[in-house]
């Protein structure tokens, strides 16, 4: 601002303000004396939105300059979630029965500093069927935590989900902040395991047993997702039209021993019969194996 008489600057004017935020000074500087007055404006306190500054000039023997108004428009600071300025997108997959945070950082681009204390630090979701529709409602907001290290991390007990696919909204803002949001697109998946026949009884799925000797062979699981033996799960053997449970036996093994099958004929030689293995538990893709003895 420059104050004037007849083309002539003004220096040594008492210069004064008015605006709404009385607790926050405007600081008034005169550059040497050029007549010319700068204003440093403390925004602090000021929420997002236009104001009106209102400036009085005044020198001895000269007339005064009142209600000399000027605008500030004070904008949101710009921000960042993750480094993305936009829709942050996370796709996660996941097997069931498995624990996974996600974790936020909500940036100040200007000052280059994570933002705490954020009021508005919630997430939302829904499940999806097969065809991307929403199976139920959308839930209502859930808090996320804030964590060590300026991060807010959202725990979604994971663990703990259905198998299916998931949409997870997440919204963040502060005061005078922009805000900012992520998708998170999360697929909990059912377990795989694997299975292997003893290499000494079995030649491409084919055991040979002697009539009257018992039916016995050892099978091993294997949890493919953690890379353990698998236990605690359901094998059956259909054989002459009956059923029969494969005993664990520890450590991924499970042992069938069957004695009370229909022996051959005196007057048979050979026969040949296909059935099927069906290895089961909650949580994993059922497995058929395809054998013949």
């Amino acid at each position: 601002m420059q104050y004037f008489s007849n083309g002539i600057a003004l220096s040594g004017a008492t210069v004064s303000y008015d605006w709404q935020f009385t607790d926050t000074p405007v600081l008034i500087i005169e550059s040497g004396s050029s007549g010319e007055y700068s204003f440093e404006i403390d925004t602090t306190n000021a929420d997002v939105g236009i104001y009106r500054i209102t400036i009085d000039a005044s020198l001895e023997n000269y007339t005064s300059e009142e209600n000399v108004d000027f605008y500030i428009n004070i904008v949101h600071r710009p921000t960042a979630l993750n480094g993305d300025v936009t829709l942050h997108h996370i796709t996660k997959s996941l097997w069931v029965q498995e624990a996974y945070n996600f974790t936020f950082k909500y940036q100040d681009i200007l000052s280059e500093i994570n933002l705490t204390g954020v009021s508005d630090a919630y997430y939302q979701w829904y499940q999806l069927d097969a065809d991307g529709n929403i199976i139920g409602v959308i839930s209502n907001n859930t808090g996320l935590i804030e964590g060590a290290d300026e991060t807010y991390i959202l725990d979604f007990t994971t663990s703990t989900r259905a198998v299916g696919d998931y949409a997870i909204f997440v919204t963040m803002q502060k005061n005078n902040y922009e805000a900012r949001t992520a998708l998170v697109d999360l697929e909990i998946k059912t377990r795989v395991l694997s299975a292997t026949l003893p290499s000494d009884q079995f030649t491409d799925n084919l055991i040979s047993v002697y009539s009257g000797d018992p039916f016995s062979f050892n099978i091993s699981l294997q949890d493919d997702t953690r890379n353990i033996p698998l236990t605690g799960a359901t094998v059956k053997i259909d054989f002459q039209n009956k059923t029969y449970s494969f005993n664990e036996t520890g450590s991924g093994g499970y042992l069938v021993n069957i004695t009370d099958y229909i022996k051959l004929l005196d007057t048979d030689f050979t026969n040949t019969s296909t059935t099927n293995i069906i290895i089961s538990k909650d949580n994993f893709v059922t497995q058929t194996i395809n054998i013949t003895m």
